[in-house]
């Protein structure tokens, strides 16, 4: 299994789940952005880590609520059981919320996350750091504060390489599908009551599928995204009812026409009405 480049693998007793700190650091050493951005006043205090990770971690649910809804990868981002001190290799103890999966990295994507971790979790110059990687130096296991620590993650070293190899696979271009599919109205499934509602409605639409549409008999509104098609798929999913809907998508290679503005015909002015009746 792989997630975009990222070989992983189902938790198991050879193969312990990754914790969100991890990920968080494997996120940036790939040369991506913070989830909150660092305010361009220096006087202003930057966010923590705790909020990065919090942001980085809401940012993540969002993208697989709506990436991989039904689909049997998506169960991978979902917590597993947490094992105690499973981060004493770093010198951390406790619990720690870990993902559902394992992941293959690189040596030295590995050593560089460790390194990001000791830093996390203490005040300590890279020397020091070194000398415990390479067992020339130890340190006592304590437990993960993430409170005061805003620089932290500005000085996580990018790899350059592997992040190129990342743009390269995601650089792709869909051409648009040419199907124009059954454009008659059907009828799609609320997924609480299981009744349904015509395809007219203008929620039904592509562009935006967490918008709510209210069924008219459980008195409900789910996004339109649970909502099913007659074949049990989801409908913006089914190559036959995808649209089946009154909403239409502009197409960005043809140009947008010009509305036409309606010129309301003026009114004559009481003083031009009496002039008016003198000339006659």
């Amino acid at each position: 299994m792989t997630t975009s480049s990222l070989p992983v693998c189902p938790v198991s007793p050879e193969c312990r789940g990754i914790t969100w700190y991890e990920l968080y650091i494997l996120h940036r050493r790939r040369g991506y952005n913070k989830p909150l951005r660092d305010p361009d006043n220096k006087a202003c205090a930057k966010a923590t880590a705790d909020k990065q990770i919090k942001a980085f971690k809401r940012n993540i649910e969002n993208v697989i609520s709506r990436t991989l809804q039904d689909h049997s990868d998506a169960q991978f981002f979902n917590p597993s059981k947490p094992v105690i001190d499973s981060l004493i290799g770093v010198g951390i103890t406790g619990k720690h919320t870990t993902l559902n999966m394992g992941m293959e990295v690189h040596d030295q994507e590995a050593t560089n996350i460790a390194i990001n971790l000791i830093k996390l979790s203490r005040t300590i110059n890279h020397k020091d750091v070194i000398g415990y990687i390479n067992n020339t130096k130890n340190l006592i296991p304590h437990e993960l504060k993430l409170k005061g620590k805003t620089g932290w993650d500005s000085a996580i070293k990018t790899l350059n390489p592997i992040n190129k190899e990342v743009e390269a696979k995601w650089d792709t271009t869909t051409q648009p599908s040419t199907n124009e599919g059954n454009t008659s109205t059907t009828f799609y499934t609320c997924p609480r009551c299981k009744k349904t509602e015509p395809s007219t409605c203008t929620k039904f639409q592509q562009i935006d599928l967490d918008i709510q549409q209210k069924c008219m008999s459980c008195k409900k509104a789910p996004p339109v995204k649970s909502w099913n098609c007659q074949c049990g798929s989801r409908w913006y999913n089914c190559s036959m009812h995808m649209r089946c809907n009154s909403s239409t998508i502009h197409n960005p290679s043809m140009p947008i026409s010009a509305k036409c503005k309606s010129q309301k015909r003026k009114q004559p002015s009481s003083r031009t009405q009496s002039q008016n009746k003198k000339g006659i």
